[in-house]
C-alpha cells in the first residue's frame, strides 16, 4: 500500500509478473458446482417472501454436494434459483449486497451507489452507502454467492438478508412454482 501519487512507480515493478489470459466455455477444465438460492418457510405458511413478523426476509445458499445440517421437521425449503459457482455462457455475477440495513440481491454493484454532480455528468461511488437507512459515508459491504442467469433470483432481489448459516439438506428442496430447477 501507499500514496495515490505513488501507484505509477509501484506498479511498473509487478508489469512483468503479469499474465493475461482468456478462456472459452469448452476450454474451461473445472465445471463448478451447482450453487441454490433458498429461503425456509414455516409449515403451512404460504410463499409470503418469507416475511415473519416484519422483520427481514431471510435466504441462504447451499452447493449441491452440501451434505448439511438438517433444518426442524417443520421447515420447508422454497429454492428461488439455481446458479453455479464458475462463470458461464450467459450467466452474471450475483452479489448480495448490506447497505446499513438495507438489502439487495443481484449483478449491478451500482444499486446503493452515490452520484456526486459533476457538469453534466456524475461520478458513481459504490464504496459509499445511498441508502434511507444507511448512516452518512457508511460502506456497503459485497458477498458474491455465484453466477446465475440475469433475472433468476429477482424473487430475492430487495429486502431479503443473506444468513450463510442457514442449512438444508437436498432432499429437504423445494422448488414451488420453480419447476425449471
Amino acid at each position: 500500500t501507499d500514496l495515490l501519487q505513488n501507484m505509477d512507480g509501484k506498479s511498473s515493478d509487478w508489469v512483468d509478473e503479469v499474465e493475461q489470459n482468456l478462456f472459452t466455455q469448452e476450454e474451461m477444465l473445472y465445471d463448478g458446482q451447482v450453487v441454490y438460492i433458498f429461503s425456509s418457510l414455516s409449515e403451512g405458511e404460504e410463499d409470503d417472501d418469507n416475511d415473519d413478523a416484519g422483520g427481514p426476509k431471510v435466504f441462504g445458499a447451499a452447493l449441491h454436494e452440501d451434505s448439511c445440517v438438517d433444518v426442524d421437521d417443520k421447515d420447508a425449503v422454497l429454492v428461488h434459483c439455481k446458479g453455479s459457482t464458475v462463470p458461464k455462457v450467459d450467466t452474471v455475477a450475483l452479489f448480495f449486497i448490506d447497505c446499513g440495513g438495507d438489502y439487495y440481491v443481484g449483478s449491478d454493484l451500482y444499486h446503493f451507489a452515490s452520484q456526486v454532480p459533476l457538469g453534466d455528468d456524475s461520478i458513481l461511488r459504490p464504496y459509499v452507502c445511498e441508502s434511507k437507512d444507511a448512516v452518512e459515508g457508511s460502506r456497503p459491504s459485497f458477498k458474491l454467492l455465484g453466477y446465475f442467469e440475469e433475472g433468476s433470483c429477482d424473487s430475492i432481489k430487495n429486502g431479503f438478508l443473506y444468513n450463510e448459516d442457514l442449512y438444508v439438506t437436498s432432499e429437504e428442496y423445494v422448488t414451488r412454482g420453480h419447476d425449471e430447477l
